[in-house]
């Protein structure tokens, strides 16, 4: 039984490469009986993200990987399953609920110490807290924009 990820959670990665997985995500987990995540390069080739997927559904993405990654752009043509699996790790929670993140994840992401975890349904993702919010008031403009628009009529 999988619950879908939604909301977004503020993070800080210490010193440590620790990072406290969000409370809502950690209850989700124990619903599955699970205490492990699956952390991957993002698959759209951006560098300053990383996904999560959690057990139930990445057996899904296990079944059919190249099906299951054109939903965010990847053609079967591009795919290259190598490269994707060769660079996912499960990440266990500790007994505080932190996850320890590897260092060639957190290089090529690029974050700072301040993360955001977003829950996008049937996966996360994590990027860098100032970006993530620089796009979500940027996203917000341009609805209120385009809001406005229509009333100028």
């Amino acid at each position: 039984m999988f619950t879908s990820l939604i909301g977004h959670y503020s993070g800080v990665v210490d010193s440590k490469k620790r990072s406290f997985f969000p409370a809502a995500f950690r209850e989700t987990l124990r619903a599955e009986n699970a205490n492990s995540v699956i952390i991957a390069k993002s698959p759209t080739g951006r560098l300053r993200e990383l996904y999560f997927f959690f057990p139930s559904q990445w057996e899904r993405v296990k079944e059919n990987p190249a099906q299951y990654l054109s939903r965010f752009g990847v053609s079967e043509d591009e795919f290259d399953d190598e490269y994707f699996f060769g660079n996912c790790f499960e990440l266990f929670l500790d007994d505080q609920g932190r996850i320890l993140f590897r260092q060639d994840h957190l290089e090529e992401a690029g974050f700072g110490r301040n993360i955001v975890y977003v829950g996008v349904n049937d996966h996360g993702v994590i990027r860098d807290r100032d970006e993530y919010e620089a796009g979500r008031k940027a996203k917000a403009e341009a609805v209120k924009q385009k809001r406005n628009k229509g009333t100028d009529r």
